[in-house]
């Protein structure tokens, strides 16, 4: 007898599977930009890059993960802009997992700078690999408040004088 598992599920709700779209680097951000369900798994595929070059406002809760496989690497979220959020917007969670994060300017760019007030609960980066950025997090005119800020099991480097938070 030999016992068997299955691997755990990718996420929760609607998945969003855009490993199939290739050499379509702002596929990630019109998804994001698109009515996608709140709650949603993007599933980005490992090796390829996806951009975000023009501000976007986050207003729901989303997962973006690296596809699972035997491919070593990740995939790579490249920054030329900036998420920010909605203004008002309440939001469960965002997370990242096993993604690179990188910017093209790591003394302006950040991942979130944000300029509306919004309510997150929680903000998490799992398996990631961070670099190149002034900061993670950014606050500007409106205050916005994140319950829980965690990351975890990752490696974030060349962080400029806005650190983390």
């Amino acid at each position: 007898t030999i016992a068997f598992r299955t691997k755990a599920p990718v996420g929760t709700g609607t998945i969003i599977d855009l490993t199939g779209i290739t050499n379509r680097p702002s596929v990630l951000s019109d998804t994001l930009r698109s009515a996608i369900p709140a709650g949603s798994t993007i599933i980005l595929k490992k090796g390829q890059q996806y951009t975000i070059a023009t501000t976007i406002s986050l207003d729901r809760t989303v997962t973006i993960v690296s596809e699972d496989n035997f491919n070593p690497g990740r995939a790579e979220v490249f920054f030329t802009s900036n998420f920010n959020f909605a203004p008002g917007a309440t939001i469960d969670s965002i997370k990242f997992k096993n993604i690179t994060l990188r910017s093209d300017n790591p003394t302006s760019r950040y991942v979130f700078n944000t300029t509306q007030a919004a309510t997150i609960d929680k903000m998490i980066f799992d398996e990631c690999f961070i670099t190149s950025f002034r900061g993670i997090f950014r606050q500007q005119s409106a205050a916005s408040v994140v319950k829980l800020f965690s990351i975890n099991n990752s490696i974030v480097t060349d962080i400029g004088n806005y650190g983390l938070i």
